[in-house]
């Protein structure tokens, strides 16, 4: 069966000559799949070939407008700095605790594309003990005032200001952070301004539950015929309205909804998991350490009938098992393409580093 990845790849050959792909440009939502994308592009051509160029979302949304990521501590500091010129009472020590969760705020304000003026105005006090009134059935809801709930809202009737100090300041200085790319990215190509590097393509591959902000750079670059969409859908999820795996390719999807994120019909899908053949073997293990044992000689079985190239997913229920996954698959390193959780307490080197502190 031919994976989406490899399908990708043979669509993408397809479509451009040789020389053309350095003009190509792939988005795609994360490095892990930029890596196997490449590979199969390389697999599929029989010349050298100057690569299209690769990005993760948040990397494009950056390069194309020009900014540079700022960190998560010098964009604490910055925050602090700009929150300081609106309240000087405040302190480091206590913002610190609550800054973390405003700027995650902010992320998510831009990533959505939220007017913030609407959404801070929505949480002043004014309105809030407009709809406390309303809800308690209160006609007087400034009996809800305190010292605690003026002090709570204080800081509401800041957020916009802070929002709009923090914004300008990593403007000037060419910074931004996730969500303000995204934001800046759309606003200019609503007001159809260029990007910065001219590209024949742009696909976006294998995306799912995009925010609004992602949703519409990729519109607005579908509209201007520079973007074309490949998904990763079957029908398995997708016709089915209660399946909540399909919730947002149902829409993506449907030619007839505002939501349709494609240009000219629908790439692609499949119905693999409604028609393809599939093979199940149940084994019964004593105890959880056997089912390691058992994986790798399966894995050994599987690669003497078909190949060391063929691909297998090695699928732990329990990953509390990885670090004795991780003492016997060494022979399978050329083909190793671990996606869980591994803490840093296991490895050799933290150990060695308590070690030496303790020394």
């Amino acid at each position: 069966m031919q994976t989406f990845l490899g399908k990708t790849a043979a669509h993408i050959w397809a479509q451009h000559p040789v020389e053309d792909l350095k003009d190509v440009a792939v988005v795609m939502p994360s490095q892990r799949g930029v890596l196997y994308l490449k590979k199969e592009l390389a697999l599929q051509g029989d010349r050298p070939f100057l690569s299209p160029s690769f990005f993760t979302i948040e990397e494009f949304a950056i390069q194309m407008t020009q900014s540079h990521l700022i960190d998560p501590i010098s964009l604490l500091f910055e925050a602090y700095h700009c929150f300081k010129e609106v309240d000087p009472k405040v302190d480091f020590d206590r913002f610190i605790s609550w800054g973390q969760m405003m700027l995650k705020d902010f992320d998510t304000l831009d990533m959505y594309l939220v007017d913030p003026f609407q959404l801070f105005s929505f949480l002043s006090e004014a309105k809030s003990l407009e709809r406390w009134g309303e809800e308690y059935g209160e006609p007087n809801p400034e009996k809800f005032k305190t010292p605690h709930t003026e002090s709570y809202f204080k800081l509401y009737d800041h957020l916009l200001e802070v929002y709009g100090r923090l914004r300008s300041r990593l403007e000037t200085l060419g910074l931004v952070y996730r969500g303000l790319a995204y934001r800046h990215l759309h606003d200019h190509l609503e007001q159809d301004q260029a990007l910065p590097k001219t590209f024949k393509k742009i696909y976006f591959v294998g995306f799912n539950a995009l925010s609004k902000g992602e949703e519409s750079i990729i519109r607005l670059l579908i509209k201007q015929g520079l973007a074309q969409t490949l998904w990763d859908a079957d029908a398995y999820y997708v016709e089915n309205k209660y399946h909540r795996a399909g919730t947002w390719i149902r829409d993506y999807a449907k030619i007839e909804s505002p939501a349709y994120l494609s240009r000219g019909p629908f790439k692609w899908m499949g119905r693999d998991l409604l028609e393809a053949p599939k093979r199940v073997e149940l084994i019964g293990t004593a105890n959880p350490s056997a089912q390691v044992f058992i994986a790798l000689d399966t894995i050994r079985k599987w690669q003497a009938e078909h190949g060391s190239e063929e691909q297998v997913a090695l699928v732990l229920a329990d990953e509390g098992l990885l670090d004795q996954v991780l003492l016997f698959v060494g022979e399978f390193k050329d083909r190793l393409n671990i996606t869980m959780g591994f803490s840093l307490k296991k490895t050799a080197i933290f150990s060695w580093m308590t070690k030496w502190f303790k020394i």
